[in-house]
């Protein structure tokens, strides 16, 4: 994920949560399930951006010190990129181009933002008007994302609600990528999608060793 990408998705962190925003993650667990293992994750590397449709609203109109930071730094960026955001010009209309363009760099995925590898990417980058931690959950049959409310300088957890879940035996393979870096594995699913995940931090292997048929880096895709 590019610097303007991770602007864009200015709600994600993207720093290892701590076990007391797991713990909170796991108390928005739907009631009878117990989280087994969990992690915090974000999107991989060179990972597009889904499409503001798809992406998940949380914690809309909530606040914390140095989310301003983020809402200059986007339009910021974009001006330092000699870009305008209206897209009703002329370099609107490049901007959207050079997002398309992103989108396939790379191939960090596969299956369109309709498929399974779609949907799992885009509860990755939700809309949010704060920081928030992204974290993943294994339970005895199903994959969990839950959002945490985390301020984005003081890392000060605040309120959990459940995102999306998967049952376990839609993830038939993981492919880890650490030649790309540590911690970077692809998700593929029974429909034949994928999508790449990032694990930051240390403490992903028992989550990751959870899932039957892994794959090397040298492994092509099933």
């Amino acid at each position: 994920m590019n610097i303007l990408g991770a602007l864009r998705m200015g709600g994600t962190r993207l720093k290892p949560v701590g076990a007391d925003v797991r713990r909170l993650a796991a108390q928005a667990l739907p009631p009878g399930e117990n989280a087994l293992d969990s992690h915090g994750v974000v999107p991989g590397c060179h990972m597009p951006v889904p499409p503001k449709k798809h992406r998940p609203a949380v914690f809309q109109g909530r606040n914390s010190p140095g989310d301003w930071l983020v809402r200059v730094g986007l339009p910021g960026a974009a001006l330092l990129s000699g870009v305008s955001l209206n897209p009703a010009d002329a370099p609107g209309r490049l901007y959207e181009a050079w997002q398309d363009r992103e989108r396939q760099k790379g191939k960090p995925f596969f299956g369109g933002w309709g498929s399974t590898a779609g949907t799992m990417a885009a509860a990755l980058a939700p809309v949010a008007s704060t920081g928030v931690a992204c974290v993943l959950l294994l339970t005895e049959l199903r994959l969990h994302v839950v959002y945490v409310e985390q301020a984005r300088f003081s890392g000060e957890p605040g309120e959990a609600v459940h995102g999306l879940s998967l049952e376990r035996a839609q993830v038939t393979w993981l492919r880890d990528r650490r030649d790309v870096r540590a911690g970077e594995f692809e998700f593929g699913f029974a429909d034949g999608s994928w999508t790449t995940v990032h694990f930051p931090g240390a403490g992903w292997g028992t989550l990751v060793e959870s899932f039957p048929v892994r794959l090397k880096h040298t492994q092509p895709h099933p």
